[in-house]
């Protein structure tokens, strides 16, 4: 058998690495391109006293409808500035086209600004990423020199040039041959037209000094092929990567991760067990469907990496993706991140890290504080648990017998709880508390765990019965202030670490920022890696950019982190796999896959080629069908996210028991919302022709203009199966609405893989197809992965549009039948003990509505009294589980918005008709309900 390396896999994948797709035809079907000689006075306007006038108003308001347009994509925003058109004929393919595209190009977006005397609203665009080359060129080195010779414009889009003037200028028309010749043409330089399609149709190569704004049908990216190949050599004896794990496992034991302390967000039982795999596992896997907060955990497992001291990348497929990641570490309140690649944010990011080397951080503060939040959390925790563990003693009266008929059953208790107060008060000094725990090992013969307990269940007698909510409450508080404190000391400890070398780094890297996209490759090249990640450990960009902008140095990182795996091609990770030393792979395997027009005969080809056939690593290397995320399964150590808390039950559970066997429950279980119908069925006399629906388009647009008429509704998608549609979708949205009124409900329009990993308030589906479409086209929407992905967007509405009559029995009519009866709740548990039995059955004599058993999630509430909105929740029992169990329940339930009352049997078992009376009247005290 043949040995298998590293070099070996990355030779595989290096020879079958597909050609990035490229922008050949900028101007083509629906992308027109603004003509903009002089792109300066919209890329930094100046505005005269009454705002814009003449050909610049018509240039502002050609751009911004473009922009509209652009912002109807859900997944990314493609509209661009382009400079220096190449246009004519070129062999593509093996077959000539019409080919028009710049030089360079960059990535805008609209900005406000006020003119004028009244300080009027205008708008001006402006540069939201890196200047790149043109895409069509195929080498590397000539992509650099074409962006080396922007620095007679100081590396940025270039001003206008003088159309008298320019043909002298020699310099600029050497740049424009030269990269024309890159990008396969003999260019002859012509002066800047007013309309690009002059230069599209010539029969011969031109090109121009001339700017347009566009939308891009492709991302700017470089071929892989290259990089992988660049690997080979140099990753053989390095140390292990995350790319050796995932496919050469050592079979070693990975050390017993520690409990989770203090995350930096709020987390389940399955979201903890993630977050420690995450610490030792070479290769762990999140999965989970929608809504169950796999982003939520993606940012915990990053936070808990970087307070342990390790280095932490972030790859996404895409820049949406990254900026979604990016927003919920901002919530955590942890480092701010380095977000490399195009982001409109870097010059900010630049000047925050000047500050940080500038900054006096007072790191002893921040460490103290989060301690005292740390002590008063564990204090908050121990009142807690030690009132459950009396309350479940006091309840099992032979036990309490036993406790209170010991030897010392005479002890001074009320003595030992002075004396426990003491030893608990971090304030007291350390001699007052060696003294209390003295007097403890007296009082309780040595044993203070049980004097502990016997105090414990004293008080919850003298107290007339445990009341939880008053201490949930409390250490609710004081969680919420620890984590916040969490994210203080971490930044504070990376403060510490700034020492000469890390201050050098964290420059270097500002100017890096601050440069082009050559110089900060340059740049990062050079810089001191190891001293860089120590003051700055938390990276975030797209998996593009991962290998065109990161130092090409093996496990610089301790951990990578790979969103959206199951749409990641095994060929694409490897440049963030080799840069860190474990990877966490987070996806969901029932959404839509990565992509691939491999064939089987290929793969097998280059896999006898590459020596890798009849190997152990050979089913791992189907590139065709295995994502990142399969082969990471198969790896790792997988935890499966099972808890949703995002939608309304009847806009998951279709999903739930469809495509997840029922696993997925959902947190947003409430008598209120049971039965509330979130999904509408609208049947339309629309018929499908030439890949497109009129009737559902009309009826989508009147709902939109309705929407907006009633203002009611918050963001809002349109979802479509079929490419033509959306396009179509898209035309009638720009037609009928204005960019504010897009821009006022976030409107988005797109197929569904452009919605996976988005979501809107309110989503309207458009099937499409009519009762004479092709089977094909039904079975192309009944697509497992494809039909989860559209039927779970919606986060509180969903409506269904579809032009079919006729019933059938495949997924649509299903999921039809689902959305038109609000499927009953699941059945009650039932009391889960004998005085919860014992209070619903009094409730019920009292004529209550009562609940016995109601499942929340994965939890259980022990009884829920009352109809509709207006119930509450009994606390009667302690969790199975235990006291800790029984405080994060308690949590969940007050974070997912129920009215919580205390109910145990310490407090309420020889009252029952004042408590039934209290609960009718809502008389209870508010303490109990936090």
């Amino acid at each position: 058998m043949t040995d298998v390396s590293q070099a070996r896999l990355l030779d595989f994948m290096a020879s079958l690495v597909a050609p990035p797709k490229v922008s050949v035809d900028v101007s083509a079907a629906g992308r027109p391109a603004v003509v903009q000689p002089d792109p300066a006075p919209l890329l930094r306007p100046e505005p005269s006293a009454d705002g814009v006038n003449g050909k610049r108003a018509w240039s502002r308001a050609s751009v911004e409808k473009l922009w509209a347009k652009d912002q109807l994509d859900p997944s990314a925003h493609r509209l661009r500035i382009g400079w220096g058109f190449v246009g004519g004929r070129l062999t593509v393919d093996g077959r000539e086209r019409r080919v028009l595209a710049p030089l360079v190009s960059a990535a805008v977006k609209p900005r406000r600004f006020a003119v004028g005397a009244r300080g009027a609203l205008s708008t001006g665009f402006e540069l939201v990423g890196d200047v790149v080359a043109s895409n069509l060129i195929d080498d590397p080195a000539d992509a650099e020199g074409v962006l080396e010779g922007l620095t007679f414009f100081d590396g940025a889009i270039p001003r206008s040039v003088d159309s008298d003037g320019w043909a002298s200028m020699a310099p600029l028309r050497e740049w424009l041959e030269m990269g024309a010749r890159a990008m396969g043409f003999e260019a002859e330089v012509v002066p800047p037209p007013t309309r690009l399609s002059i230069l599209r149709d010539g029969l011969s190569a031109t090109v121009t000094p001339v700017g347009a704004f566009y939308l891009s049908d492709a991302a700017d990216e470089t071929s892989r092929s290259g990089a992988l190949a660049s690997w080979r050599d140099g990753v053989v004896d390095d140390p292990p990567t995350a790319f050796r794990s995932l496919y050469l496992p050592s079979g070693a034991t990975a050390p017993e991760p520690g409990e989770i302390d203090v995350a930096a967000v709020p987390l389940d039982r399955d979201q903890q067990r993630a977050v420690r795999n995450a610490r030792t596992e070479p290769v762990s896997v999140i999965v989970g469907p929608p809504g169950t907060g796999k982003s939520h955990t993606v940012a915990a497992t990053a936070l808990d990496a970087v307070a342990r001291g390790e280095s932490v990348l972030l790859a996404t497929r895409s820049q949406h993706a990254a900026s979604v990641l990016i927003d919920f570490l901002s919530e955590a309140g942890g480092p701010t991140p380095i977000v490399f690649g195009d982001n409109q944010s870097r010059a900010e990011l630049a000047g925050d890290l000047w500050e940080r080397v500038s900054a006096d951080d007072a790191s002893t503060d921040a460490v103290k504080a989060f301690e005292q939040a740390h002590r008063a959390r564990s204090i908050r925790r121990r009142q807690a648990t030690e009132a459950l563990d009396a309350e479940a003693m006091l309840t099992d009266g032979d036990v309490v017998a036993r406790i209170l008929s010991t030897p010392d059953a005479d002890v001074d208790l009320l003595a030992a709880e002075r004396q426990l107060t003491t030893v608990d008060d971090p304030n007291a000094g350390w001699w007052a508390r060696r003294r209390a725990r003295r007097a403890l090992d007296r009082l309780g013969g040595g044993d203070v765990v049980g004097l502990r307990r016997r105090v414990a269940v004293d008080r919850l007698k003298r107290d007339g019965g445990l009341a939880l909510g008053p201490l949930v409450a409390d250490h609710i508080a004081v969680e919420r202030s620890l984590r916040q404190r969490f994210g203080v000391m971490i930044r504070s400890r990376i403060a510490d670490k700034l020492e000469r070398r890390e201050r050098a780094a964290v420059l270097d890297l500002a100017r890096a920022l601050r440069a082009g996209r050559v110089k900060r490759r340059e740049i990062l090249g050079k810089i001191d890696a190891e001293a860089l990640l120590r003051a700055a450990p938390l990276w975030v960009g797209t998996m593009g950019d991962v290998e065109d902008l990161l130092p090409r140095r093996a496990g610089i990182f301790d951990l990578v982190i790979i969103d959206e795996a199951s749409q990641v091609a095994q060929s694409t990770a490897p440049p963030a796999l080799l840069r860190a030393k474990r990877l966490v792979a987070v996806g969901d395997a029932n959404q839509l896959r990565h992509t691939s027009f491999l064939s089987d005969e290929a793969v097998g080809e280059h896999l006898r080629h590459a020596g890798l056939s009849e190997t152990v690593v050979e089913p791992l290397l189907d590139l065709r069908r295995n994502s990142l995320l399969d082969v990471a399964a198969s790896t790792g150590r997988t935890v499966e996210l099972s808890t949703h808390y995002r939608s309304d039950p009847h806009l998951i559970d279709f999903s739930a028991r469809r495509f997840y066997d029922g696993r997925v429950q959902p947190a947003t279980r409430h008598p209120g919302r049971d039965l509330v119908d979130c999904i509408d069925v609208c049947r339309v006399e629309g018929n499908r022709r030439n890949g497109t629906n009129e009737g559902e388009a009309d009826e989508i647009i009147e709902r939109i203009r309705r929407m907006l008429d009633e203002r009611t509704i918050g963001t809002v998608g349109i979802v479509t199966p079929f490419r033509a549609q959306a396009d179509l979708l898209s035309e009638r949205v720009l037609a009928a609405f204005s960019a504010p009124d897009i821009e006022s409900l976030q409107l988005a329009v797109g197929t569904v893989h452009a919605f996976q990993g988005a979501e809107r308030d309110h989503m309207l589906a458009s099937l499409t197809i009519d009762d004479d479409s092709p089977g094909g086209s039904t079975a192309f929407i009944e697509d497992r992965n494809l039909f989860n992905v559209m039927v779970t967007r919606a986060r509180s509405r969903m409506t269904v549009l579809t032009s079919r009559s006729e019933q059938g029995s495949g997924l649509i009519d299903a999921y039809l039948a689902h959305a038109e009866q609000v499927r009953p709740p699941p059945a009650e548990r039932g009391a889960m003990g004998s005085w919860a039995a014992r209070l619903e059955t009094f409730l019920r004599d009292q004529d209550l509505t009562v609940r016995a058993g109601y499942v929340v999630g994965h939890e259980v509430i022990d009884l829920v009294v009352g109809d509709g909105d207006a119930v509450v929740a009994l606390d009667c029992e302690v969790h199975p589980d235990g006291a800790i169990a029984h405080i994060e329940r308690r949590s969940m339930l007050v974070a997912m918005g129920w009215t919580v009352v205390d109910a145990f049997e310490s407090r309420w078992g020889e009252r029952l008709a004042e408590f039934a009376i209290q609960l009718r009247h809502d008389d209870l005290d508010p303490m109990s309900s936090p």
